[in-house]
């Protein structure tokens, strides 16, 4: 049986905003069948901002763009469905968000205010909404020298595969493959040239970002595996790994179309690079059973490669305003450590996902009209 629920909610909206937030509170589930486990209670957070525009006149015809971004789980909370038959073993998605943008062409009308729901009267259909009145499109252009700054999250994350070998001989002993996470803040500045063509573009745009990404593991060969000449005694190789990326960069490529006006959207790719540092211990002991230990740190720029996409959008002025995700991947980094009995070899497969907002300043000034237009 479902738990019992209470929560609520508050909402604001104007005609082009509409803002709510929801907390649900689910008590736990004690009352239970034989054979079926209990859930614990938990709180359920949502917000969603929409935001609504009309635009009569633009290249397209009159268009209705809506934009928006929802949250689901923003407290981050451990959720179990009390009827789901695997709920022991499937948590609910943690903290997420969704980020949408849909376009209504040859839009006769304002469709009305974002989150404005209207009750038909016999033989009517729903009251004329009131809108603010649009005005006819002013000559902004997306050409020319951009500068700016941004700040996000990144989620990186280092897959290791770790060998273990003899030293003398250089036969593999052991492998494993561990991981760890590097999430982070990142902060950054960029700066960018655009053409454009008709309704297309072409860029090409640089940035640099600051970033404290971070990430530890450990890992062992067994003793009866590294030292097997030292049985009975219980002699492992243990591993301490720490990964940091202190700092990237790119330089890439974009190509984009004004899907309105106002609203450009863009895929790009190109370099990246990044201060990388992998440091740690390798301990054990020696065939005598003493204790050896070395310790690393491989410090290293990086190159690699990065794609992604986003969506820019001319916010007042010469000013802009842009929403990207880039995917970065700096292929695998070798690592060899020896310690006087075992050489430990560790490639380092460093990939970073980055989700950040940023602000434009275009140096060209805005005409007066566009005569295309």
């Amino acid at each position: 049986m479902p738990p019992t629920r209470v929560g609520g909610g508050a909402y604001w909206r104007n005609d082009n905003w509409f803002v709510r937030m929801g907390l649900l509170h689910a008590f736990a589930q004690n009352d239970i069948a034989e054979f079926e486990t209990p859930t614990a209670g938990y709180n359920l957070l949502r917000a969603e901002i929409v935001h609504r525009r009309f635009l009569k006149y633009s290249p397209w015809g009159p268009v209705e763009i809506t934009t928006g971004i929802s949250g689901d789980n923003l407290l981050n909370v451990d959720i179990r469905n009390a009827t789901q038959f695997h709920k022991d073993e499937i948590l609910l998605p943690g903290r997420n968000f969704k980020f949408f943008l849909n376009i209504r062409y040859d839009a006769d009308r304002p469709s009305g205010p974002p989150g404005a729901y209207y009750k038909a009267r016999k033989g009517q259909g729903a009251p004329a909404a009131v809108y603010k009145a649009s005005v006819p499109w002013s000559g902004w252009t997306w050409a020319g020298l951009y500068v700016g700054g941004n700040a996000g999250a990144s989620f990186g994350g280092s897959l290791v595969e770790t060998t273990f070998r003899e030293f003398s001989t250089d036969e593999p002993l052991f492998g494993s493959r561990p991981s760890t996470r590097l999430d982070g803040a990142i902060f950054g500045v960029q700066a960018g040239y655009n053409w454009t063509a008709d309704i297309w573009l072409a860029g090409i745009e640089g940035d640099m970002q600051y970033s404290r990404q971070r990430g530890s593991l450990t890992d062992l060969c067994p003793g009866n595996v590294c030292n097997p000449g030292l049985a009975p005694l219980d002699a492992p190789v243990n591993v301490a790994l720490e990964h940091k990326l202190g700092w990237f960069g790119t330089l890439r490529g974009r190509f984009g179309t004004t899907v309105v006006p106002q609203a450009l959207a863009y895929v790009t790719a190109g370099v990246a690079a990044a201060g990388i540092s992998i440091s740690g211990t390798v301990s054990g002991v020696d065939d005598a059973g003493n204790p050896v230990s070395a310790a690393f740190d491989n410090r290293l720029t990086r190159f690699g490669w990065t794609l992604g996409a986003g969506l820019e959008a001319h916010l007042i002025g010469n000013w802009t305003g842009k929403l990207e995700y880039l995917h970065m991947d700096f292929g695998s980094i070798p690592t060899v450590v020896p310690n006087g009995t075992i050489s430990t070899q560790f490639n380092s497969r460093i990939t970073d996902d980055v989700v950040r907002v940023g602000v434009n300043y275009k140096f060209d000034k805005i005409g007066a009209v566009v005569a295309k237009y």
